[in-house]
């Protein structure tokens, strides 16, 4: 039975299930037991990585197409605040891309599914193309302790806590808000490690489709994808927050209603509905202090981005940015400080291999040029030699 979405009909059996969550939280995990459940995730999907060695199940080109949508609106898959307004054209123009670019490849899938951590918030744009091609969206939030994701994101990209846990915090809120909106399921990482066999069931009951859930792939799921190594960190107790700084105890309180909510049998009820909603404003409305020291931070990052094609502007943009610090007292703590130098710190030493980067090059144009001089004048003397021989013939 297709979710209502807002009163629209949905043509029957034309399903798309949209992973939200942020990045490194567990949605590769999610999109592979949605495979295993029958939800056909393309052909064109990135390859395993370093940073994910069993793959992403993700879309190449909804990717890419996202990623594009960021440039267009001037910010980046790790931007801690999207602009208020975007230009009509710019969501047009995405728009048509995902029609004619996504869609259409999967236009003979009854139930089909997409995967990028940027749909988490890109979500809205995307909804008036399911509409218009009356394929039902179904929202599936994975969720994973926050702490466990500010590790990750450490180790992948050395990114400082409070902006790996500001960002996990804007993808959970922005997702909360679809499943408030249109329904849908909430999956826990560490739950699903803990007992694979028990999740599977319950997603593919969700999506109608326990029923037609192949013994050999669950084993297959449980068996030889999942692993331990993919868990490298397991924050189980919630009591800490009483201690925690306010980012922390934030992250810790939408941490502890998310595994709530994934431990529901199915999708949100109505009472999970309202009781979530009150719960949203509130974090909301708690995040939103923190508005000067985020615009802080994607400056930074802003900067350190255009430090990887000019270092001349980084610098210039690095004495404008820092302008941007917080000074509120009322949001600004040690901890967001000491970040904030890091970020900066990581901006000059970009800088810095930046300049080693081209002054090496610069040795190596300046042996090229020698040598290139030196061909020039062995040439030119072969180039004698040879009208002197024939010079000496015609004689």
């Amino acid at each position: 039975m297709p979710h209502n979405l807002n009163g629209t009909a949905f043509k029957l059996n034309r399903r798309c299930a949209l992973v939200l969550g942020s990045h490194r939280s567990g949605t590769s995990v999610l999109s592979r037991a949605l495979f295993a459940a029958g939800v056909f995730l393309g052909e064109s999907l990135y390859g395993p990585r370093f940073d994910n060695p069993k793959g992403f199940f993700e879309d190449q080109i909804t990717n890419q197409l996202d990623e594009s949508l960021l440039n267009r609106i001037k910010r980046l898959w790790n931007s801690l605040l999207l602009p208020d307004s975007v230009d009509p054209e710019v969501i047009s123009a995405y728009q048509n891309s995902l029609k004619k670019k996504v869609f259409s490849r999967f236009e003979n899938k009854p139930l089909w599914g997409l995967k990028d951590p940027r749909i988490s918030r890109l979500w809205p744009y995307l909804l008036p193309v399911f509409v218009e091609a009356g394929i039902e969206p179904i929202f599936i939030l994975a969720n994973r302790h926050p702490y466990s994701v500010a590790s990750s994101l450490f180790k992948r990209d050395q990114m400082p806590e409070a902006q790996a846990l500001a960002l996990w915090v804007v993808h959970q809120l922005d997702s909360m808000e679809a499943l408030l909106q249109h329904g849908g399921l909430v999956v826990d990482y560490d739950l699903m490690m803990d007992r694979p066999r028990q999740e599977l069931h319950r997603i593919a009951g969700f999506l109608g489709m326990e029923a037609q859930l192949d013994p050999d792939e669950v084993t297959k799921f449980e068996s030889e994808f999942l692993a331990d190594e993919l868990r490298h960190s397991c924050y189980p107790d919630e009591t800490a927050a009483s201690v925690a700084l306010p980012l922390q105890a934030l992250c810790l309180e939408i941490h502890s209603e998310l595994l709530n909510l994934a431990q529901l049998p199915g999708g949100f009820t109505p009472e999970a509905v309202e009781h979530v909603r009150t719960l949203v404003t509130g974090f909301r409305s708690e995040f939103d202090r923190s508005t000067d020291w985020m615009q802080a931070i994607d400056a930074l990052q802003a900067a350190l981005a255009k430090a990887s094609s000019s270092p001349v502007r980084a610098v210039a943009s690095l004495e404008c940015e820092a302008r941007l610090l917080p000074t509120s007292s009322a949001t600004s703590t040690l901890q967001v400080a000491s970040d904030l130098e890091n970020m900066a710190s990581l901006l000059k030493n970009s800088l810095v291999r930046r300049d080693q980067t081209i002054a090496q090059q610069s040795l190596q144009l300046e042996k090229m040029r020698e040598e290139l001089l030196r061909a020039e004048a062995q040439l030119d003397l072969l180039k004698d030699l040879m009208l002197g021989g024939r010079e000496e013939d015609r004689l």
